[in-house]
């Protein structure tokens, strides 16, 4: 690899820094600990200098808890590579594993960037605060829940369920022209 070329594992690691970046998350250097060691940087938006291709561990702050992150990447067997998040206070993590082939091509761009930012954001998810919904459920605070179907009601295309056209046709019904433009009334 030449200088200054970046490996897939290095692309997608930036840009799981820039989505962890979008998130108030800013990185302080690289390496497993916080404790004892002066830290590389104020919390950035930029990569650390040597952070080489995802070899070390990253170091975040989450600048909304203020607490300590580490960013931990693993090329597993074949094209895999293991990402996970922890939280340094309780050891919470979480995970990804990707098909790097999947996410950067041969040129080294990333394929469907949205949706990648969407997997790479779940990271996050663990640690942010949840809220207990009425019936004792417990979603996240940051991410919209999605309606879901009452029990035991038949969806749109099941027996018994609403159709698109109701029976004797629906409230749109196509009125012949009062005109045709291709046979005039006159003569």
């Amino acid at each position: 690899m030449s200088k200054g070329k970046c490996s897939k594992r290095g692309v997608i690691l930036a840009f799981i820094h820039w989505v962890l970046c979008a998130d108030d998350f800013r990185c302080v250097g690289t390496g497993e600990k916080f404790e004892g060691v002066q830290q590389d940087s104020e919390p950035s938006e930029n990569l650390p200098t040597g952070w080489k291709n995802g070899e070390a561990p990253l170091r975040y702050i989450d600048t909304k808890t203020k607490n300590n992150f580490v960013l931990y990447s693993f090329a597993t067997r074949g094209d895999n590579m293991q990402v996970a998040l922890m939280r340094t206070s309780d050891k919470e993590c979480g995970a990804r594993c990707v098909r790097m082939s999947d996410v950067v091509g041969d040129e080294g761009k990333l394929s469907e960037p949205l949706r990648w930012a969407r997997e790479f954001a779940d990271l996050v998810e663990p640690f942010r605060p949840k809220k207990e919904t009425t019936d004792g459920l417990l979603i996240s605070e940051h991410k919209p829940a999605s309606p879901q179907p009452e029990p035991n009601q038949p969806g749109p295309f099941q027996p018994g369920g609403p159709t698109r056209d109701p029976p004797g046709g629906g409230p749109f019904q196509p009125k012949p022209p009062k005109f045709d433009p291709w046979h005039p009334p006159f003569e």
